[in-house]
């Protein structure tokens, strides 16, 4: 969340060492039997194989442990919070679907005030 904030008061080199923290947390917390992907600037894409009944929990139990983790500052890196959208795919969705519903769901949780996780379903 407001990573251009982080660049604009501590500098790229800051900015770079927030990137590979908010990575290394997401690759210890989704990366088993998954793919997590850094498609560019500030953002990241999780994508997980299997759905079961428990997801959305598992999910959000996991964005709430990470931004636990984050917001506290770290040695010359500042606390930061991250906000996610998730979509969830069936046989008529593909990638590029998938990432509109993702990316309509993210800006949902930044209405809403950031560090926090929705579901496309949950609002459309």
């Amino acid at each position: 969340d407001n990573f251009k904030l982080i660049n604009d008061k501590f500098g790229h080199k800051t900015g770079d060492e927030v990137i590979k923290r908010v990575a290394d947390s997401l690759l210890e917390f989704f990366a088993k039997g998954n793919y997590v992907s850094r498609i560019g600037g500030d953002e990241f894409a999780i994508i997980i194989r299997e759905n079961n009944e428990s997801l959305s929990e598992e999910i959000e139990k996991k964005v709430k442990e990470i931004n636990t983790l984050l917001i506290r500052p770290k040695t010359n890196v500042p606390g930061v919070t991250l906000s996610f959208g998730v979509a969830v795919g069936d046989e008529n969705d593909n990638i590029s679907s998938l990432s509109v519903k993702a990316d309509k769901a993210l800006y949902e949780t930044k209405r809403n005030g950031r560090a926090g996780v929705t579901f496309y379903k949950d609002y459309k």
